[in-house]
């Protein structure tokens, strides 16, 4: 029963990041993610071949190594600015 129960609390987040879509539209100083049946919460890694990010509106950003980066989505919508 214990080992059941596990699995039901796990079900959840796995079955929101299942679902999860996401879109891109990149310009010359933005990248806009759109993030399809976004729940509340979302991490994606990114890695930014072009330019170094310098705003984030919708999450948050994290330097992982390089020009990778963990970005923690809070909204469905993700803008990246960069130079």
């Amino acid at each position: 029963m214990k080992q059941h129960r596990h699995s039901e609390i796990l079900q959840a987040p796995i079955e929101r990041y299942g679902a999860l879509t996401v879109e891109k539209y990149i310009t010359d100083k933005e990248v806009h993610l759109h993030l399809g049946n976004f729940y509340d919460q979302a991490y994606l890694m990114v890695r930014m071949n072009k330019g170094t990010p310098v705003r984030v509106t919708g999450g948050d950003l994290t330097q992982a190594a390089g020009n990778l980066y963990l970005l923690s989505a809070e909204q469905e919508d993700v803008y990246i600015e960069f130079e």
